[in-house]
């Protein structure tokens, strides 16, 4: 096998690694409507963690994980037949209470999607992102004061 033939090999492997589709599978795909909206959402995140006034909060580092997001996502978006959104311009400085609001947001449009999404292919990826997620809203709510971890599923009772 030549190195170009092992090339070409190793790189449709790790196209289906990636779960793309085909072009054709792409026009019917169900799956742009949620893929678009956490697109929108990682990249609204990308640039509120650019502009953060919180000095205890690592609004760096959820910057650069909102940005591979959404690097990740779009491509998944574009691979169905989607187009990501253009992304908002962001003015003024964010507030921690903000970044918390849009993280809270980013969980419930996962939450949603997961249940969704009819390619399983993306389950684990949009899980991992959702954690990530999961993990700002902790280190928010302590920069704020407040208790961690509230409920398992904000927003609904255990009965």
């Amino acid at each position: 096998m030549s190195l170009r033939r092992r090339e070409l090999v190793a790189g449709a492997a790790a196209l289906a690694a990636l779960g793309r589709v085909t072009p054709a599978v792409a026009k019917a795909s169900p799956d742009t409507g949620p893929l678009a909206e956490l697109v929108g959402i990682e990249q609204e995140a990308s640039l509120l963690y650019g502009t953060l006034d919180a000095p205890r909060v690592p609004a760096r580092d959820f910057r650069a994980q909102s940005r591979e997001h959404a690097r990740g996502l779009t491509t998944a978006l574009r691979d169905r037949g989607g187009q990501p959104p253009a992304p908002k311009a962001r003015v003024g400085r964010a507030t921690p209470q903000q970044a918390l609001a849009l993280e809270e947001r980013a969980l419930a449009a996962y939450s949603r999607a997961i249940g969704e999404l009819r390619d399983d292919r993306l389950l684990p990826t949009l899980a991992s992102a959702m954690g990530n997620h999961g993990q700002h809203a902790v280190v928010l709510r302590q920069s704020l004061g407040r208790d961690p971890i509230p409920a398992a599923f904000p927003g609904r009772a255990v009965r």
